[in-house]
């Protein structure tokens, strides 16, 4: 995992004066002669305002003015931010994704789903709220759903496919390790009375169990978000993330017990000092809402103690959101606390994020001292809003500690549980969902391997040979791996085809076998065994739950003409124009005697191109065909789809599945393995 790179200084994004960043510029310009910060402001409504010129900003550092040197206004979106519908379809058939390039990318956004601190309650409109989120994205936005009650395999991969997030929205649920239960407010019990009495210094009654576990949820949530945003140090464009939390306590009073001998302040601080390094903008949601905090039917309190009692839950609800509060504030975010839609709160961080100032200035010699600088930013127009980071710590960037040593399937083993993905050796992943001719469940996972880096030897005979080692691993929902496959891979290249064989690189093929249905990252790590160098590559796929005999359809194959096995294209899925595609999708669990109704659709960059006719057939295992691509098809990215409707259900359902596929010229297409 990298460590943030810092002068400490800088704060936001880099950019030249009154001049947006280029796609490829820098997150962080850590330099003496320059502090420089991002600002959102907005008016009374939330709008994003963006003609202000330098001379209507005023920046003080430690109470002192200071003159703007840099300045730009960057835009992230294109129009206003769409509004969610008030009820989701759930017989919709997806639209494929367009595939954007990096430097079409404008927003990423991390969705931190904190199930250590959420109720039943809470999660349930959590769940709802992010599907209704993805309807809201704009092309250019990229997310990742993480979940901090799971290990670092857990829903981390970015993605443009807001169907996919759907998906994964779809698994969560309410963690039995959470410190709240089916409702956001805890019921008060008739023994509160005697706590108080025996603790009537401070009135925090927690019991030490009750003090661990509030302490694991908000360490829990640190330890998260503290991985995430050393992921997102080096990662272009505007970034953000969004927590949905119900809060934890910073601190408790609790006599004769401490958890790491000290409170959570100290942590909350290092975290949004972390955040201003790595450019990252915190927002916050509390799902709870507005809450009235009164008595409710599950309360058994001492008449005589009532009001104590119900000062005692205000008091302590207040506490759980400071954190929140704190997060927000210091990164130059905003909390939502008090709404009782989530899904607006989440509407509402996109339309924050519309636009932003770039601010700089000229630092002086006693800067860097060490100390903690306060930053304020005001706008002298009326009526607007300002927010950006706090202030920074006067500490000069030291250069970054090596890494411990670590052995070669340590180097494997740490690439495949990165944030991010290595391209040291280009490797590109496909992961398909099937099942075997038993009925069972297997992701079938094929790897195109580059070699143009991998280091080769050549022998007395003018062979070419080298080494490789590779590391596949599904994670599950959980975080959890249940099974690993390492495989060593030797090439050895004859005199006279080097040019050919390293031009069209490598192909692997490894099944991999599933215990349990649910949401899978499926990662590969490929070391060269010569160099040293690593490549990583990662994919969402979906396993459905095959038990509960409800239909369903396999991943979507993809090859050339009638060879469906044909390895090179399943892995690559790369056709020339003219060329027939054959495709192929299981179905399962289909009723006997099912009617079902089959159309292909292809798309260019999220724009539907071509649709075929339904074709029905009866009681089908699987839907098979060929298409034709057009002769003048511009080379690019495309993407297959496959509609299978239960046209004999008394209900008709869609089910579908789609594939991306690259239109190339017929040079660039790998030979058969």
């Amino acid at each position: 995992m990298c460590r943030p790179s810092s002068l400490l200084v800088i704060i936001g994004l880099a950019a030249l004066a009154q001049t947006p960043p280029s796609a490829d510029a820098p997150l962080i310009r850590v330099n003496v002669n320059l502090v420089q910060l991002d600002a959102v402001v907005t008016d009374k409504s939330g709008r994003v305002i963006p003609d202000l010129e330098p001379g209507e900003f005023e920046i003080l550092q430690d109470g002192k003015p200071r003159k703007i040197t840099r300045f730009a206004f960057i835009q992230t979106q294109s129009g206003p931010t769409p509004r969610p519908p008030k009820k989701l379809d759930p017989n919709a058939t997806p639209i494929p994704p367009p595939a954007y390039k990096p430097d079409q990318v404008r927003r990423t956004v991390v969705l931190v789903v904190d199930d250590l601190a959420l109720s039943f309650e809470s999660m349930y409109h959590v769940r709802d709220a992010i599907k209704k989120f993805t309807a809201s994205l704009q092309p250019g936005d990229r997310i990742a759903l993480l979940r901090t009650g799971s290990g670092a395999g857990a829903f981390q991969s970015f993605t443009t496919d807001h169907n996919q997030i759907n998906q994964l929205a779809d698994t969560l649920r309410w963690n039995f390790r959470s410190r709240t239960s089916a409702s956001s407010i805890k019921a008060m019990e008739g023994a509160t009375a005697a706590l108080l009495d025996a603790d009537e210094e401070d009135g925090d009654s927690d019991t030490a169990e009750e003090e661990l576990q509030n302490r694991a949820a908000g360490l829990g949530a640190f330890g998260a978000l503290q991985w995430i945003l050393n992921g997102l140090a080096p990662v272009p464009g505007r970034k953000s993330i969004v927590l949905l939390s119900e809060g934890f306590k910073l601190q408790t009073r609790s006599r004769g017990f401490d958890v790491l001998n000290g409170t959570l302040t100290d942590p909350l601080h290092r975290l949004t000092n972390l955040a201003s390094r790595a450019g990252v903008v915190i927002y916050t949601i509390d799902p709870r809402g507005l809450q009235t905090l009164g008595l409710t039917a599950a309360d058994r309190v001492d008449p005589r103690r009532v009001d104590q009692d119900l000062e005692r839950r205000a008091r302590e609800f207040r506490q759980s959101q400071d954190p929140l509060r704190i997060l927000a504030a210091d990164t130059g975010g905003r909390a939502f606390l008090d709404s009782n839609t989530v899904d607006d709160s989440l509407r509402r961080v996109l339309d924050d994020q519309a636009g932003f100032y770039l601010l700089g200035y000229d630092p002086q010699e006693e800067t860097f001292d060490r100390k903690y600088h306060r930053i304020t930013v005001r706008v002298k127009r009326k009526g607007l809003e300002v927010r950006s980071r706090n202030g920074f710590i006067g500490v000069e960037d030291t250069p970054p500690v090596p890494p411990p040593s670590q052995t070669p399937q340590q180097q494997l083993v740490s690439a495949l549980a990165a944030p991010f993905q290595s391209a040291a050796i280009p490797v590109k992943l496909t992961g398909l969902f099937a099942v075997d001719a038993q009925e069972r469940p297997y992701l079938h996972c094929l790897l195109h391997i580059g070699l143009e880096n991998v280091k080769f030897t050549t022998t007395p005979e003018g062979k070419l040979r080298g080494q490789l080692e590779i590391l596949v691993a599904g994670f599950d929902a959980n975080g959890v791996s249940p099974h690993n496959t390492y495989k060593p891979v030797g090439i050895s290249i004859e005199p006279g085809t080097a040019k050919e064989k390293l031009a069209h690189g490598l192909f692997v093929s490894v099944a991999y076998p599933l215990k349990n249905p649910g949401p899978y990252q499926l990662r590969a790590a490929i070391r060269d065994s010569g160099a040293g160098a690593i490549g990583t590559a990662s994919q969402f796929v979906m396993a459905p739950d095959l038990t509960k005999r409800k239909m369903t359809l396999s991943s979507l194959f993809v090859a050339s003409g009638t060879e469906i096995q044909d390895a090179s294209r399943l892995g690559t899925r790369l056709f020339k124009a003219g060329e027939e595609v054959a495709y192929s999708v299981q179905v399962l669990n289909a009723k006997p005697g099912a009617r079902l109704a089959i159309q292909v659709k292809l798309f260019d960059e999220g724009k539907e191109i071509f649709h075929g006719s339904e074709v029905v057939m009866s009681n089908p295992k699987s839907a098979n065909g060929v298409i034709r691509l057009g002769s003048r098809m511009k080379a690019g990215e495309y993407a297959l789809q496959v509609i299978v409707t239960d046209a004999s259900a008394p209900k008709p359902r869609r089910y579908s599945q789609w594939t991306d596929l690259r239109v190339v010229p017929a040079a660039a297409i790998p030979a058969r393995p």
